[in-house]
């Protein structure tokens, strides 16, 4: 798991929990990526997490850029499967790191993405469609948590053309042959030429809609057009 973080480590505190309480993932790796963080408040939010998950820090304190971020993480890190995470997700109960690892160890498979809400449980992410308003946006964002519950589109594991790089999950094998995150994108539009990317190699983008977290959407940097 590759967590860039830099200001907001109550968020990073909330996402840490949920990754030991409520993922039940066995030998589960986590690698935070520190982009400048007071080095005293991230060392205590790390403690506070050490006793249930495996955790290491890198430093990386030059300026923002989100791909560099996961380039640095994935190079520091030894799974075969890597989950890009932002710092401002919180799972809500287990078996959603289970269920994206099946998707993203299909042959056929790259990137795999998660169902997101927000904390209210209206729906933030299905999925990403090109072409919404000149460029691409999240499918049936706000819609109900009740009315998600009932579309088969949005609650079904199924194929997309992009999904967002807040929770991606992908085979090292596969984020190495596509030569990682393209860091001429450094806030947004890096998950969806990922995705793009890996298309164009002959894998399918999948969505698990049964995969469900929290997404404290843009608290970490403030709104920009990431996916």
């Amino acid at each position: 798991v590759i967590i860039p973080t830099k200001t907001r480590l109550d968020l990073l505190r909330s996402c840490l929990a949920g990754l030991a309480a409520r993922t039940g993932y066995p030998r589960l790796e986590t690698l935070i990526v520190d982009n400048g963080a007071d080095r005293e408040a991230l060392a205590d939010v790390v403690r506070s997490a050490g006793e249930g998950l495996a955790i290491r820090v890198v430093q990386d304190h030059g300026a923002f850029n989100f791909s560099r971020l996961i380039n640095l993480g994935a190079a520091r890190s030894a799974g075969d499967l890597l989950l890009i995470l932002n710092d401002d997700i919180e799972p809500i109960e287990p078996g959603w790191l289970h269920r994206m690892a099946a998707s993203a160890m299909e042959p056929d498979t790259g990137a795999v993405g998660a169902r997101l809400v927000y904390p209210d449980r209206t729906l933030q992410h299905a999925g990403v469609v090109l072409g919404v308003g000149g460029s691409c946006g999240h499918l049936y964002k706000g819609m109900a948590h009740e009315e998600a519950e009932r579309c088969a589109h949005v609650a079904a594991p199924s194929s997309r053309m992009a999904v967002t790089g807040a929770c991606l999950a992908v085979r090292r094998a596969l984020f190495e042959d596509a030569k990682g995150l393209d860091e001429a994108f450094a806030v947004g539009l890096n998950d969806i030429d990922f995705c793009l990317r890996l298309r164009a190699l002959g894998y399918r983008t999948a969505y698990r809609g049964d995969a469900v977290l929290v997404h404290h959407e843009s608290q970490s940097r403030g709104l920009d057009d990431a996916g």
